[in-house]
């Protein structure tokens, strides 16, 4: 027959269990619905219809903006890339686009840089457009992918002593920024609407779909995406600018819905004596 001291032992041991249960149980849970939500963030984005988009098309520019495709690894994906300007000898400007588009998204700008002199070198990102992938992934991937795609263009004779210069737009402003990070040589970057990292913006996003609950599954965000992209996690856009001599031209506006002007966006974080706003 049990003691008192045994009985209370004996409880004692049962609620432990339960409660270690109860957290397991939970962390369980929150890592699936962590899965499932930063998986619909980050879908395949194929090219528009053609015939329904009021953006420029390719297929009308072509006689004045030739370009020359090319392609390259980045993991285990095959990246599609395209080159214009080929006379151009001011130097090399990488365009990294935003999510939810791909190369043929920023025309504009780079019918604009040709326009000035430059070359050009852009590319769909893993999951977008014409590059292989099944998804984006995620955040960071925009990183590795612009690392690939500077690690193409220093290996081409094409683009051998031309200065590099980067740009980038959201998904792509967090990667021109933050790859400063990297020992890439580049002249100089203009990142347009970035975020500062891939925790700021995901937690950003969540707060706007589940309000304050998104803090509760902070830990298990950022265990996903470690899972997923590793150490390049914990890189951010501010840090790299600061390591670094590079100019840096940051642009973002104060109405962005997306990335908030005053929250993730790599100009709120930024040392505020090294902005000149206008």
């Amino acid at each position: 027959m049990k003691t008192q001291k045994g009985k209370q032992k004996s409880a004692m041991k049962m609620i432990s269990v339960s409660i270690v249960g109860f957290i397991l149980l939970s962390s369980i849970i929150s890592m699936i619905v962590v899965k499932f939500i930063y998986s619909a963030q980050f879908p395949r984005f194929d090219r528009h219809d053609e015939t329904v988009t009021t953006s420029l098309r390719y297929v009308d520019l072509e006689t004045a903006y030739p370009r020359h495709l090319v392609s390259f690894k980045s993991g285990n994906h095959r990246l599609q890339g395209y080159v214009y300007g080929l006379n151009q000898d001011q130097g090399v400007v990488v365009v990294a686009h935003g999510l939810g588009g791909g190369a043929d998204s920023y025309l504009p700008q780079i019918t604009y840089f040709v326009d000035q002199g430059w070359r050009v070198f852009a590319y769909d990102a893993t999951g977008s457009f014409d590059s292989e992938g099944k998804t984006t992934k995620g955040f960071p991937q925009a990183l590795i992918d612009l690392d690939a795609a500077l690690t193409y263009v220093n290996t081409q004779s094409e683009f051998a002593n031309l200065p590099i210069l980067l740009f980038g737009h959201s998904w792509g402003g967090y990667a021109v920024a933050t790859i400063l990070h990297y020992d890439h040589e580049i002249a100089g970057v203009v990142t347009v609407s970035g975020a500062n990292s891939p925790m700021d913006m995901i937690v950003e996003q969540g707060q706007r779909m589940m309000g304050g609950f998104i803090n509760t599954q902070y830990p298990y965000l950022w265990l996903y995406q470690r899972i997923l992209f590793g150490e390049i996690v914990s890189l951010n856009a501010v840090d790299a600018i600061n390591r670094s001599d590079i100019p840096v031209l940051i642009i973002h506006g104060t109405e962005d819905e997306l990335i908030a002007y005053n929250g993730s966006a790599i100009i709120a974080k930024v040392d505020a004596t090294h902005i000149q706003h206008e």
